[in-house]
């Protein structure tokens, strides 16, 4: 297999190799080969060199990512949402407000897959409980191409309709009526933005809004916000945003194997490096090292689990007990003693 390599000048750090050596295996195992260059002995000295590269540039101090994309703090959401930035009050905040909902509900990233998605792609329904929500026909994505092989998520990601203000599905309705009549149900989902509207029941031109205005469009909200002085050196990039849904689920008690469904990766490996920590925990835990009193959230306190039931003796066979919204019977059998547990009604894990 004939390859090409183009000269570069020298990377200070292993980040982009790493990808590429995930990327070629990929591609390797795809076309039918059937060894892998990261895990398999013949490619061994190839990876000791790459190692030993890391760890020079460990020692050099080189290795580091100081401009990788941050998550935004619940209290930077908020300011994006009170200065205008986000809501439906102009023909670009509405937009960037959809562009930020999708974004964190259907786990879409930042440019390429907004890019591409027609209004075609969504679907709005309803559950039994009369319940609306939005779903989005996925198209290949940089972790499925597409084609014979292509493995589709295991969970559709569901945008529920929330009743408030923000509400999601009335935004994305929102969005909808303000198109050109013609392109209300069809054509590129993201239109350029008309900034003065003369109509007020049209916002937005029948030409499709370009690339390098989606990708920029977390850097511009930055720009025309308080955020700017807020946080000066803070790179805030589309895919923060994905950084955010994680840092949310991930405080929120959410295990990876359920957050992989939403932001749409096939490993619980790959959120491991949207990882960067909660900032408000990591100022509490700096208070304390600083001798100052700490101010925890008295909801999030743990404290030792207790044991729900002392004794097998102390249990009403047949009876329904509740634990926190849950509703179980239990049997108890005579021969074997043993205990078997029913759930009446499922608990809610997210809200």
């Amino acid at each position: 297999m004939p390859l090409s390599v183009n000269k570069t000048e020298p990377t200070t750090n292993l980040a982009p190799s790493k990808v590429m050596q995930a990327a070629l295996d990929r591609h390797l195992k795809e076309k039918g080969y059937s060894l892998s260059i990261i895990k398999d002995r013949e490619f061994l000295s190839s990876r000791e060199v790459l190692e030993g590269k890391a760890r020079k540039l460990r020692n050099e101090g080189k290795e580091k990512l100081p401009n990788k994309s941050r998550s935004l703090t619940r209290e930077e959401e908020e300011v994006l949402w009170e200065c205008g930035q986000l809501g439906n009050s102009s023909p670009r905040s509405l937009l960037y407000t959809i562009w930020w909902l999708l974004s964190q509900y259907l786990g879409l990233r930042g440019c390429q897959e907004h890019y591409t998605m027609n209004v075609e792609g969504f679907t709005l329904n309803k559950n039994d409980n009369g319940n609306e929500f939005i779903t989005f026909a996925e198209g290949p994505t940089k972790t499925r191409q597409g084609g014979l092989r292509l493995q589709p998520r295991s969970v559709l990601p569901k945008m529920f309709a929330t009743g408030d203000s923000r509400c999601p599905v009335a935004l994305f309705k929102s969005y909808l009526a303000k198109r050109p009549e013609d392109l209300k149900l069809s054509g590129p989902f993201y239109l350029s933005c008309i900034d003065n509207p003369t109509k007020t029941d049209v916002w937005y031109k029948k030409s499709r809004m370009g690339k390098n205005a989606i990708c920029r469009i977390m850097a511009t909200m930055k720009e025309n916000s308080p955020l700017q002085e807020m946080c000066p050196d803070k790179r805030l990039s589309n895919h923060s945003v994905r950084k955010t849904v994680v840092r949310k689920l991930k405080a929120s008690g959410v295990p990876k194997s359920e957050i992989i469904t939403i932001t749409g990766h096939r490993q619980e490996q790959s959120v491991e490096a949207y990882d960067s920590g909660n900032e408000e925990e990591q100022r509490q835990l700096s208070k304390i090292i600083d001798g100052k009193e700490p101010q925890f959230n008295q909801t999030t306190s743990r404290v030792p689990l207790q044991p729900l039931i002392q004794s097998s003796a102390a249990i009403s066979s047949g009876h329904v007990y509740n634990f926190h919204n849950c509703n179980v019977v239990i049997n108890q059998g005579q021969a074997t003693r043993h205990l078997q547990c029913h759930l009446l009604t499922p608990c809610r894990k997210l809200q």
